[in-house]
């Protein structure tokens, strides 16, 4: 996704609960650092997300292994800097456990889940409009 905002701006955005809990999840234990155990929290479901900071490369780069169990995979935040003002995110998640029709089942989970997440970040970033996707989603 394309979000027309300087790399800085888009790497806090993610590593910021500041700025994520206007775009994601509802809070947050702290700020991502690396090495740092954390809690992300979706109060309208209830949830809590326990993850580990694994990578963090200022501008650049984040990996968190989060879940836990069978629910545990790991999640890479690439940003790439196309010019001044414009930050190209790219998110890969892996390592999904379970038989194959659980795995193809939490690939499109999580893959509409980035998705809603990544469009709710652009407009928050570009516009400062809150659209509350995560909130509206249905839990699965």
């Amino acid at each position: 996704m394309v979000i027309r905002k300087p790399v800085s701006v888009v790497f806090d955005a993610i590593v910021n609960p500041e700025v994520t809990t206007k775009f994601w999840f509802t809070k947050s234990s702290g700020k991502l650092m690396l090495g740092k155990k954390l809690d992300w929290h979706w109060d309208m479901y209830g949830l809590v997300v326990p993850l580990e900071v694994k990578e963090l490369e200022k501008n650049l780069k984040v990996t968190i292994l989060w879940g836990t169990g069978e629910q545990e995979s790991e999640v890479n935040f690439g940003f790439h800097s196309l010019s001044k003002d414009t930050t190209f995110v790219e998110i890969e998640n892996y390592g999904f456990k379970g038989s194959k029709e659980e795995v193809i089942a939490k690939v499109v989970d999580s893959t509409g889940g980035f998705n809603l997440m990544l469009a709710g970040m652009k407009c928050w970033l570009e516009h400062g409009v809150a659209l509350n996707l995560a909130a509206d989603k249905m839990p699965s």
